[in-house]
């Protein structure tokens, strides 16, 4: 037998191939058709959602803005005013500026807060643990151990001394403790007095505190009430908000943010020790005004950046 009685064989093999071919790119055409469908659909049925989180981030941005950068002065510009009061000579051979005690010991509390919240703890009370539970049992041992440790030192105290775990008080903490040793050595307890009644005075950093976030609570209040209704709505749809990840997570992150600076960034908890009679813990509750702002700026900032 020749070529010639084996080429309608060798064709028809040949055709069967390019079908098949021809069978399988109809079938991944059909399967990219469907995923831009659904995309599309998804696109279109979520439209509304994703314009009302981008208005609420614009509108968060411009609303907010001043009151982060008075939480930034609050945080850094009053530990620059107590510093004024410092006798660093107290503080060991060579001690840190006591700006950076407080603004350092302020945020390690404020990181400490955010990070053990969960829906029973809020921010603020972990803050306030400072003082509900107290500093105890702060002696000259103790102090000296820590000196030897952090005299001379430059980073922060939680590069010195570790973080303060989550499982347990910060109070029990070095570094935190570290802070408030530091404070109550190099500011005597009659300035620490005037410094917190100071701060409640009209013009005080607590009373101008107070009036900012009564103007933007408002605001952050009907953000959140806005796009906790937009999610509503998509909930019982054919694409609920959950069937987009992407914008889902952003909503959550968000909205999440949001009840944080709700529960959290109030300060009227604070007004039961606006005439503490402990002396000893006038300085902690300066750091814990501080913890508030220094929260806030960081909240702040991770909203703006979603914008980005």
């Amino acid at each position: 037998m020749n070529l010639i009685d084996y080429a309608p064989a060798f064709l028809s093999a040949i055709a069967s191939v390019a079908a098949a071919i021809a069978a399988f790119g109809s079938l991944q055409i059909s399967r990219q058709s469907k995923v831009i469908a659904k995309q599309s659909a998804l696109a279109s049925h979520h439209n509304s959602a994703a314009t009302q989180l981008s208005s609420a981030l614009q509108l968060l941005r411009t609303q907010t803005k001043e009151f982060s950068d008075f939480n930034y002065s609050m945080w850094v510009d009053w530990a620059r005013e107590i510093q004024v009061k410092d006798n660093c000579k107290l503080g060991g051979y060579n001690p840190r500026p006591l700006r950076h005690v407080l603004t350092n010991a302020s945020k390690m509390l404020a990181n400490y807060g955010y990070n053990r919240r969960n829906r029973y703890t809020y921010v603020q009370r972990s803050i306030l643990s400072v003082i509900r539970e107290g500093v105890c049992n702060l002696n000259e041992t103790e102090y000296d151990k820590l000196l030897r440790k952090a005299d001379g030192e430059y980073s922060d105290f939680e590069s010195i001394f570790g973080t303060p775990p989550l499982n347990k008080s910060i109070n029990t903490a070095p570094g935190f403790r570290w802070a408030c040793y530091q404070m109550n050595k190099r500011v005597t307890s009659e300035n620490w007095q005037k410094i917190w009644e100071s701060a409640w005075l009209e013009n005080g950093w607590l009373y101008r505190y107070t009036a900012n976030y009564s103007e933007i609570y408002p605001v952050v209040e009907s953000v959140l009430k806005s796009l906790k209704s937009e999610k509503s709505k998509l909930e019982h749809g054919v694409f609920p908000l959950e069937s987009n990840s992407s914008l889902c997570t952003k909503y959550y992150q968000l909205i999440d943010m949001l009840e944080a600076f709700i529960n959290d960034s109030n300060i009227d908890q604070f007004e039961l020790y606006r005439n503490w009679a402990y002396d000893e813990e006038l300085s902690q509750l300066v750091i814990c005004s501080m913890a508030i702002a220094a929260f806030n700026i960081n909240l702040l900032d991770n909203i703006y950046a979603m914008q980005d």
